[in-house]
């Protein structure tokens, strides 16, 4: 019984994250539904539609996002992430479309669950480092969150987090 076991667990299919068609599962389109902490320590949640295509001669990926507001939809940012094969993790940048600023690059590693990475910051409040993850990805959904760790504090603020849910092409 445990061969059957075994062989079954073998010919499960696995999800590779390393190399440039490591983000490949992202391609398509997406709903994203987001919640980001706000200064009074409360959620503003919404959902929006990510478009996620190759760039670059299939070397990046990059997804343009896209709000509902006033019954159409607005442009809100991109991000691009391009392969960096000699160090084996993934460039990335933020294009923030409502103030119309490109943010610093942060870096993602593959891991078995899929994605991860820090970035180090600075605010009102102090020092801090970020907590980034890709996981639970699977070919229709995944998550996203961002940890935040102040310089001097014992305490995690999940600063946000997203469910993305592909979008099915109407088959009629």
């Amino acid at each position: 019984m445990q061969w059957i076991y075994l062989v079954l667990t073998l010919l499960q299919p696995t999800q590779s994250f390393e190399g440039p068609n490591g983000f490949d599962f992202f391609l398509g389109d997406w709903q994203a539904s987001q919640r980001w902490l706000q200064e009074d320590m409360t959620y503003n949640a919404f959902t929006n539609r990510a478009h996620v295509y190759k760039i670059l001669q299939g070397h990046g990926i990059q997804d343009d996002n896209f709000k509902p507001e006033e019954g159409r939809e607005t442009y809100f940012g991109s991000a691009m992430r391009i392969f960096d094969g000699e160090n084996r993790r993934w460039i990335c940048r933020w294009y923030d479309g409502g103030k119309r600023v490109l943010g610093k690059d942060f870096f993602l590693a593959a891991n078995e669950a899929g994605f991860s990475g820090v970035i180090d910051g600075q605010d009102q409040h102090g020092k801090y480092r970020d907590h980034l993850s890709f996981h639970h990805i699977t070919q229709r959904q995944f998550r996203w969150k961002m940890v935040r760790r102040y310089e001097g504090l014992d305490r995690d603020f999940l600063i946000g987090e997203i469910t993305y849910t592909r979008i099915e092409e109407d088959t009629k």
